[in-house]
């Protein structure tokens, strides 16, 4: 599963089947734990996850973050004033 993928079905999961940020965390912690399933980048989307969880923070954004940091960049501007506060790295861009 391609990472844009991913972002997409993390979507969809919170927006048309209403799952919480837990519950669509657990969801993709079922998926990395298939081993017939394959993730694009996914050393980065068990850090994501990792980071999600303890942060209280969508795995979108880290997603982002840690995708940021693997190319090199010491911050990764946003929109999102919760990934500002909450994401290491990751400052609101105004």
């Amino acid at each position: 599963m391609s990472i844009v993928v991913l972002v997409e079905f993390v979507w969809l999961l919170s927006s048309r089947y209403e799952f919480t940020r837990m519950q669509t965390l657990d969801a993709l912690e079922a998926l990395l734990k298939n081993a017939g399933f394959v993730l694009e980048c996914e050393d980065l989307v068990i850090v994501a996850l990792d980071r999600a969880r303890s942060a209280g923070s969508g795995i979108a954004d880290n997603l982002v973050a840690a995708l940021g940091e693997r190319a090199g960049c010491t911050t990764t501007m946003t929109f999102d004033r919760n990934a500002a506060k909450r994401i290491p790295g990751m400052q609101l861009l105004k």
